[in-house]
């Protein structure tokens, strides 16, 4: 992420969705733990008092899911921020897919989030803005 992107800078609110593919690819754990820490840790440097929203991975829920959601919780909740899980949304009937439906993108598979699934992942992040909020 951070070789292909550049951190935003002077932004007050930062929704952090990472570790999807790193799921998918099986990386290590521990090491995306790692690079998920230095990420936030350039985020807050290019933004100071920054507020965090941090999503969990969009993957089935199974004990490689649970390892990531852990180190992006820790991660983001250790600098105040608060953190979604969307390991649950996944196995939504309705949320994914059809797969092959032509979109402005190419065709839709049966993995990513389909519109039905941002406007929900859209309704989470608005409520855990809302409680950073309640708790500022």
């Amino acid at each position: 992420m951070a070789d292909g992107f550049e951190v935003p800078r002077g932004v007050d609110l930062a929704v952090v969705e990472l570790g999807t593919n790193d799921t998918g690819r099986n990386n290590p754990v521990g090491d995306f733990g790692v690079q998920y820490a230095a990420y936030l840790d350039d985020l807050e440097e290019a933004s100071p008092g920054v507020h965090l929203v941090c999503l969990g991975v969009w993957y089935p829920a199974s004990d490689q899911t649970t390892g990531f959601n852990a180190a992006i919780e820790r991660e983001c909740t250790s600098r105040g921020g608060v953190f979604q899980p969307l390991s649950g949304l996944f196995g939504e009937t309705g949320l994914r897919g059809p797969e092959g439906k032509p979109t402005w993108l190419g065709n839709s598979d049966a993995f990513h989030p389909n519109d039905a699934g941002h406007e929900r992942i859209a309704e989470l992040v608005k409520e855990r803005i809302s409680a950073l909020e309640s708790a500022s």
